[in-house]
């Protein structure tokens, strides 16, 4: 019995391409998404940090709240979340490269990693679209 990828099948290339398609298209798909988001949330830390939150300096006062501490801690976790959706991008860039090779059947590692990365929950806002029990698919 042949495989389909023996030397004598027409045009392995063009299968495997066809096979890999799909999955290299999602995977561009959440990497764009990514970066979307992550755009997104680093300008909405950029806002904390020039304007935080006016409700912290108007709550009434309660015992054990500091409102210049809560203001502390609202501008330390902008900034902190800059650092994470840059973080975020460079994963969903690595993510659309390998997904750019995959699609031109050019690194097999650098698919795997782009699928690995992904997956990985609390790595990236979007990264439930990336994991096969999202997409109802089975390992099997």
């Amino acid at each position: 019995m042949s495989s389909p990828f023996d030397a004598k099948s027409p045009e392995p290339q063009s299968m495997a391409a066809g096979k890999v398609n799909g999955p290299a298209t999602a995977l561009l798909v959440i990497g764009a998404i990514n970066v979307v988001l992550s755009l997104f949330g680093i300008v909405q830390n950029v806002m904390y940090l020039v304007n935080p939150p006016q409700a912290i300096d108007q709550a009434p006062p309660v015992e054990g709240f500091d409102p210049q501490m809560m203001m502390k801690f609202v501008q330390g976790a902008g900034a902190v979340g800059i650092v994470m959706n840059f973080i975020a991008i460079g994963i969903a860039v690595v993510i659309v490269m390998g997904a750019l090779k995959m699609k031109k059947l050019e690194s097999w590692g650098m698919a795997v990693a782009a699928a690995a990365l992904a997956m990985i929950p609390s790595c990236l806002p979007a990264v439930s679209w990336g994991s096969p029990s999202a997409s109802g698919r089975s390992s099997s």
